[in-house]
């Protein structure tokens, strides 16, 4: 099972740690400007789609762009954070015990904005902002719940039970959520209106972080230290191969505008990159405490921020030279 880590070590120094009562933007003047920005990303998946599977377009929609401001909202005070997704306007969800919280693009935090009762432990999350929607994980339950935000207050439901242990989240184009089931080691497929499909035709041990590039989707393999690739036909698994190793115990997983993956080592608390064309990885942040989710900002965040859930709370890599994919969740 994963590993989860009181927080005791010091903060990473590209982080600010200060007071975590704080629930204000780094800078108000920042997230002023960054809310009228018209700047542009022009980050956009320079391969087609190869395979003409619906679902392989999830990360990838060639020659569109997407906001980006330069905010960096104060993160610290967030809770044991596993999941975490950004939305359009750059609202930070993140996980917290029995809870989904957020942090606006103005920079107020609430740590429990969405309650989701029994779910003492949350793992992964997906937004789906078509329909006002996230998806959340939990092993504790089993399943896999909805938070309907469509009407401004959120609503908690049930959205689909016996679902494993789901780890790894992410959203296609067509609003259809990936997941990952830690304990079972498939990935499933799951239509807005709860039919699921079985996408692996053969286990992964351990399976977690899942996302698209390119028209395949990439699997985290916790078991085995390495990042699987698949590619698919008609929605499932027709063939696999391994994209990097040694990349300790793989969790989060999310890839940059020029095809460069970004992998969490949980159990390593490390930050690592794998560069296109490359087997092995290289490591940009230690001192993580459970290492977790990991997401490009976007909206009035900067979309050069990479955002990590750890068991610290959520804490940001600032690098400055590389952008986000375009993904759906970013518009």
């Amino acid at each position: 099972m994963k590993r989860f880590i009181p927080f005791f070590v010091l903060c990473a120094s590209l982080v600010a740690c200060g007071d975590n009562t704080s629930s204000t933007p780094t800078s108000d003047a920042a997230i002023a400007d960054a809310a009228t920005d018209t700047a542009t990303d022009a980050s956009t998946d320079a391969a087609a789609d190869a395979t003409g599977d619906g679902a392989t377009d999830a990360n990838a929609d060639a020659g569109s762009t997407t906001r980006c401001g330069t905010a960096r909202p104060t993160v610290t005070g967030t809770r044991t954070a596993e999941g975490l997704t950004i939305g359009p306007d750059g609202t930070i969800y993140y996980s917290q015990p029995s809870a989904i919280g957020r942090i606006t693009p103005d920079g107020m935090r609430d740590n429990a904005w969405a309650a989701i009762a029994g779910a003492s432990t949350i793992w992964g999350i997906a937004l789906d902002t078509a329909r006002q929607r996230l998806y959340v994980g939990s092993p504790v339950t089993r399943a896999i719940h909805l938070v309907d935000f469509s009407s401004g207050t959120p609503t908690v439901s049930m959205f689909y039970a016996n679902a494993g242990q789901p780890n790894g989240l992410t959203i296609a184009a067509d609003g259809t959520l990936y997941y990952s089931d830690f304990g079972g080691g498939h990935v499933y497929s799951l239509t807005p209106d709860g039919t699921r499909t079985r996408v692996t035709s053969s286990t992964i041990a351990q399976a977690n972080g899942v996302a698209f590039y390119n028209g395949n989707l990439y699997v985290d393999s916790y078991g085995r230290g390495v990042l699987w690739r698949l590619t698919l036909s008609n929605g499932t698994e027709a063939s696999r191969e391994m994209a990097a190793t040694g990349l300790g115990s793989p969790d989060g997983l999310a890839f940059d505008s020029a095809g460069a993956a970004y992998v969490t080592d949980n159990a390593g608390g490390r930050l690592l990159r794998v560069a296109p064309g490359a087997t092995e990885p290289e490591e940009l942040m230690s001192g993580l405490s459970a290492a977790a989710n990991v997401e490009f900002g976007a909206g009035v965040l900067s979309c050069t921020d990479l955002y990590i859930a750890t068991s610290g709370g959520v804490r940001r890599w600032e690098d400055g030279t590389v952008t986000g994919l375009d993904v759906p969740w970013h518009h």
